[in-house]
């Protein structure tokens, strides 16, 4: 049984290799391009790309005369693919890290948080500052990121949803103010500040998806105050998409202030939110216990952003 079980696990596993293949044949829609990229001959690539289609049980891509389509499976693995890889390159990173400086890194967990620009501030301060061990990112969603807390995979992680799990400690770092993105030739894109009462036209609101809990607080405060608005809200996966979406006219966004700050786009103007006391936090996130003085450092650079 045991012999068996073992030949299950065998068959069934994907190789990290066939990943690569996939994605270098996703990205350039040619075998012969993909196997000069990886450095491999044409034929074994399209082999590699047949067991792991296999491996996985669904055709990734459409294969014929007219040239290498990916099919919508296989778009959805792509993301899965490139997010692999880049937590091979991240383990890589890391244990390179490790060995040359002797000391484990402080592996910090990020899920998709709506204060992104005072992540990247806090993190630079932090490596600038040396919290006493070298710094590893890794991509987590919300459930992962408190499995690899209590599991000691991740040191902490950072989430705007705070965590009520039994064995992990949430201490607030800051809260994030609203904002919203305007097409550069809508009205209110020449006002200094937005307050619910200006929001008067129809126009769809979207919100990415790390902003979704900023926008659960703000449409019910447009619906109270503005006149003739249905606030329909609609969430799209990535910032690029709200702000594609708002820089053509289609609609406004909801994003925060120090993503506002930290972002930009053509057609696009961010306007601060005002009149309301709205905020979302964002939370560190621990195993229960005594902190290491590299977490607490971390924390006190954070309320410090303020």
């Amino acid at each position: 049984m045991v012999a068996t079980r073992a030949r299950v696990r065998e068959k069934d596993r994907v190789e990290l290799r066939h990943v690569q293949y996939f994605v270098a044949v996703a990205e350039e829609r040619h075998f012969g391009r993909a196997a000069q990229r990886v450095g491999i001959e044409q034929s074994p690539l399209s082999r590699a790309i047949k067991t792991l289609e296999q491996d996985l049980g669904i055709r990734l891509l459409n294969r014929s005369s007219r040239g290498t389509s990916v099919t919508p499976a296989g778009e959805d693995f792509l993301i899965h693919a490139r997010r692999i890889l880049a937590a091979t390159d991240q383990a890589r990173s890391a244990m390179q890290i490790s060995a040359r400086v002797g000391v484990r890194s402080l592996r910090i967990g990020l899920t998709p948080c709506s204060g992104q620009a005072r992540v990247a501030e806090l993190l630079a301060r932090a490596r600038i500052e040396s919290v006493d061990q070298p710094i590893t990112v890794t991509d987590a969603a919300l459930a992962a990121l408190h499995d690899h807390v209590l599991s000691g995979i991740l040191d902490c992680g950072i989430s705007t949803q705070e965590c009520h799990a039994d064995g992990v400690v949430a201490h607030k770092l800051w809260s994030e103010s609203p904002a919203f993105a305007l097409p550069v030739d809508h009205p209110l894109a020449a006002l200094p500040v937005i307050t619910a009462g200006d929001l008067n036209d129809s126009l769809p609101i979207y919100v990415a998806a790390p902003h979704a809990p900023m926008a659960d607080l703000v449409t019910p405060s447009i619906q109270a105050h503005a006149q003739g608005i249905s606030a329909y809200v609609e969430t799209v996966r990535h910032t690029e998409q709200m702000l594609t979406l708002v820089g053509s006219g289609l609609g406004i966004g909801i994003t925060s202030e120090s993503a506002a700050a930290f972002l930009a786009a053509p057609r696009v103007a961010f306007k601060k939110f005002v009149g309301e006391e709205i905020s979302v936090p964002t939370w560190l996130l621990r195993k229960r216990g005594v902190a290491s003085p590299s977490i607490c450092k971390l924390i006190k650079i954070a309320r410090d952003l303020d």
